[in-house]
């Protein structure tokens, strides 16, 4: 979330995993700390959320850290073949070779 949308933050809008463990790394702007530590006085469910947060060892934090900024979908991560888009590729392919079929079978055979 950029400084702009931080500072006009509203009380429903909760904030992100990723803005939480920033929060407690203290990976970010103090502008942002400010805001978000407004937030947090008026929001018990972000207060109980970062408060469970801040019950986990640093390590863990870290590592969810470095996954939120992982990629979702990219061939290095192997997420690709995990989620369910392979299934639209494979579609899109063999409605490519159908297609391909169709045409050389009415340039070909039906001559």
């Amino acid at each position: 979330m950029n400084n702009q949308e931080t500072s006009h933050r509203s009380i429903y809008q909760h904030l992100s995993r990723e803005e939480m463990i920033r929060y407690k790394v203290n990976r970010m702007s103090s502008r942002e700390r400010v805001s978000i530590q407004k937030h947090l006085e008026g929001c018990l469910l972000c207060t109980e959320a970062l408060k469970g947060l801040n019950k986990m060892d640093e390590l863990s934090v870290y590592r969810i850290l470095k996954e939120l900024k992982r990629p979702r979908h990219s061939f290095k991560s192997g997420n690709l073949f995990k989620s369910h888009e392979w299934i639209s590729w494979i579609t899109a392919l063999i409605v490519f070779a159908l297609l391909l079929l169709l045409v050389i079978y009415y340039l070909y055979v039906q001559k």
